[in-house]
C-alpha cells in the first residue's frame, strides 16, 4: 500500500521537473556539487569538517544523476539497450 502511494506522488512531481539528458543531469550535478561545497565552506565548515560535506554533495549529485526524469527518447534507448543485453 505504501508503494503504490509512492507511486501516484511519484507521477506527479516529474510531470513537473524538466526532462534532461543525461549528460545534461552530469554538467548540472557537477556544478551543484561545486556550488555546495563552496556554500559549506562559507558557512558550515568551522562547526562541522569539509569531507562531511563533500559526502553529502556527492550523495546529492548520485541521486540528481539517477533519479531527475529523462527525456523520453533517451529512456526507451537505454531500455532497448538493458533488453538486447538479457
Amino acid at each position: 500500500m505504501y508503494m503504490e502511494r509512492a507511486n501516484r506522488k511519484g507521477s506527479s512531481w516529474k510531470k513537473i521537473l524538466p526532462p534532461m539528458a543525461l549528460s545534461d543531469c552530469i554538467t548540472w550535478a557537477v556544478l551543484l556539487w561545486i556550488f555546495f561545497n563552496l556554500l559549506w565552506l562559507k558557512f558550515m565548515e568551522v562547526h562541522i569538517p569539509q569531507w562531511v560535506g563533500a559526502a553529502i554533495a556527492t550523495a546529492l549529485a548520485l541521486l540528481f544523476i539517477f533519479f531527475w526524469p529523462r527525456e523520453a527518447g533517451e529512456v526507451e534507448e537505454d531500455e532497448e539497450e538493458i533488453i538486447g543485453q538479457e
